[in-house]
């Protein structure tokens, strides 16, 4: 396998399992996996001055706070994998984007169960750059119409709410991105639509449509601390969200919040290959899986296609 040139990577490696054929292995080997809740210091230290004389890299497993990805950075990690993207690190002198507040009640009025085209049009017209990108849109191969539009409704009629709302999400991680070019605020991004796409999934399994777009929503702000670096408290103050879903956010132990901490169970167990022992849907956990599965696919495809 190395010769025809893949990269091998080794997992739960360990001092105490060194031996003469474990050593000659470690000639084949690209990076060696390293589990920060199963090692110490002590231990993950010894192993890199070890082997610090080969061409191997490091990757710290299992990272689930800033202290430990600075710490594993600091001891000669180059390679990171771990929940610690998911921890927000707040600056107070970082500005929340103005467009924001556009986006979301666009978002906000098409989740509710009779969209106002007169509302999102409105909303839209009065940001001019949001009528500019929603025009030169329109004017993609894919979706032009045979004859010119004429108004920023027709635009979005012809469009479709559905094309919309992917279009508004994805113009608002592409903003909170911006001049970041951070493999953080990528993680971050990815994981939200990851979220999202999972509670939609999961909403649109128990039946209830309006459960999917609330969930929807629910997994994609639960991130939005990390990303912008506000406490959440702040970020949810102008925004046209319902307050259960406010509440939940924040913290606060409602029916939405327990179905956000079903939706971060669904990461760990499906990541960590730990059981899953909260399950508040009469849904299989392999199905779940398979749910999750489905959302990293389409989170993949949004990415690729803003070339974030």
């Amino acid at each position: 396998m190395k010769k025809h040139g893949y990269t091998i990577a080794l997992d739960d490696f360990f001092v105490s399992q060194w031996n003469e054929l474990t050593v000659r292995i470690l000639d084949y080997i690209d990076i060696i996996k390293i589990d920060f809740r199963a090692t110490s210091r002590r231990d993950r230290q010894e192993m890199i001055r070890f082997l610090k004389d080969r061409n191997i890299h490091f990757l710290a497993e299992k990272v689930e706070t800033i202290e430990e990805y600075l710490e594993a950075k600091e001891d000669g990690f180059v390679y990171f994998q771990g929940f610690y993207f998911s921890k927000p690190v707040i600056l107070n002198s970082y500005d929340i984007p103005s467009y924001y507040h556009s986006y979301f009640q666009i978002l906000k009025e098409i989740e509710s169960p009779e969209p106002d085209l007169e509302k999102i049009k409105d909303v839209i017209e009065k940001d001019i750059s949001l009528s500019y990108k929603l025009l030169r849109l329109i004017n993609n191969p894919v979706f032009r119409p045979r004859n010119e539009v004429s108004s920023i409704k027709q635009a979005i009629i012809l469009l479709g709410l559905n094309e919309i709302k992917k279009w508004i999400y994805v113009l608002a991680i592409r903003g909170a991105d911006k001049g970041s070019g951070g493999t953080k605020e990528r993680e971050i991004i990815e994981l939200s639509l990851k979220r999202g796409k999972l509670g939609e999934l999961i909403g649109r399994k128990v039946g209830r449509e309006v459960l999917a777009s609330k969930y929807f929503l629910l997994g994609m702000f639960s991130l939005m601390d990390s990303l912008l670096h506000h406490p959440m408290e702040e970020l949810l103050e102008d925004l046209p969200l319902s307050n259960e879903l406010k509440h939940a956010l924040m913290g606060e132990k409602n029916d939405e919040y327990v179905m956000l901490q079903f939706l971060k169970d669904i990461e760990h167990a499906f990541h960590e290959d730990v059981e899953l022992t909260f399950n508040p849907t009469t849904m299989p956990v392999e199905e779940l899986f398979r749910l999750y599965g489905e959302a990293s696919d389409w989170a993949t495809k949004v990415l690729s296609e803003v070339n974030i």
